[in-house]
């Protein structure tokens, strides 16, 4: 799959595109086919370097994205539609994505 990364402090050229392999979701997680997103102030910020959280590791920018689910994790249980509109995860391995992948651990942080 094409995906874009942004390294937090180099500007408009730390923007790169790459190839990542396509893992299966999660058991509490979807798999979203993206069909727009909306770049913004937060992504900016990260642009420059202003909003990392001291982490300068890669990012996938977009605060904001729309698409449609394509594959959901055996954990998942409720979906309200075919469609989502969510904040994608911007780090990989960020506590908000381990709380999405493992519930227990959501009183932990």
């Amino acid at each position: 799959m094409q995906a874009y990364h942004v390294h937090p402090g180099k500007n408009f050229d730390g923007i790169v595109a790459i190839r990542r392999a396509q893992l299966a979701p999660g058991p509490y997680e979807v798999r979203v086919r993206i069909r727009a997103v909306a770049l913004n102030y937060r992504d900016l910020m990260v642009i420059r370097g202003d909003y990392s959280g001291g982490d300068a590791a890669p990012v996938v920018p977009a605060s904001d994205g729309a698409g449609d689910v394509v594959e959901v994790g055996d954990k998942v249980t409720a979906s309200r539609s075919a469609t989502a509109s969510q904040r994608p995860s911007s780090q990989t391995g960020s506590k908000a994505a381990r709380r999405r992948r493992n519930p227990a651990t959501r009183s932990a942080d």
